[in-house]
């Protein structure tokens, strides 16, 4: 896994060289989750894991599966039964870089997210209607290794985070990223207003 900062984002003393110990979670030995999975019937406590655990036995149905790695995984898991939480890496991941310029801060491991990728995913598309109605929703997220303030976070978030908000939400019919994009430029006026640094739109989106 490899990032790239941009002039300002250097890790503090005590993060540099943590980039050269990060391993992807694939490499890690998932837990067993039969105990788990017998304790959780008849309590308040649902069993929730990352794609990997499935491939652990005494995993049931009833296990929420979030998929990180693609689309795939989480297809398959919906398929079987599962209920899923749709949060791909190639539109979810707001720590991936919106651009491959070298000044462009994020990691690249998967790709490039701008702002249309985030806003065009169908997080039920590819799925039978069975499965499709298992996918209880989708999820953003923003990994800090190479975030060390506030408004470095909100940099990588916004306007992004909208686009992935109106996919959770759904979009209308006939809807366009012309528009969302329209929408986009009208909320980031807004935020910035209130003091959220976002990208701004001339470093592109």
């Amino acid at each position: 896994m490899r990032s790239r900062t941009a002039p300002g984002w250097a890790h503090p003393p005590h993060r540099r060289g943590r980039g050269n110990t990060i391993r992807h979670r694939n490499n890690c030995r998932a837990p067993s989750w039969a105990n788990w999975n017998d304790a959780s019937p008849g309590t308040a406590q649902t069993a929730v894991g990352w794609e990997e655990i499935r491939s652990q036995p005494g995993v049931s149905s009833d296990t929420w599966i979030l998929s990180w790695q693609g689309v795939e995984a989480g297809q398959a898991a919906a398929e079987a039964g599962h209920p899923v939480v749709m949060t791909p890496a190639q539109h979810c991941y707001l720590d991936l870089a919106v651009s491959m310029d070298a000044d462009d801060p994020g990691y690249y491991w998967a790709g490039t997210v701008d702002l249309r990728q985030a806003w065009t995913y169908d997080p039920t598309e590819g799925m039978s209607q069975a499965a499709a109605a298992r996918v209880q929703g989708v999820q953003a997220c923003l990994w800090t290794e190479i975030v060390t303030r506030p408004d470095e976070a909100e940099f990588m978030w916004f306007p992004r985070l909208l686009a992935v908000a109106e996919v959770a939400w759904g979009h209308a019919p006939g809807d366009s990223y012309e528009r969302f994009e329209s929408r986009a430029r009208h909320w980031m006026s807004l935020l910035a207003h209130l003091g959220i640094a976002g990208r701004d739109e001339r470093q592109g989106w």
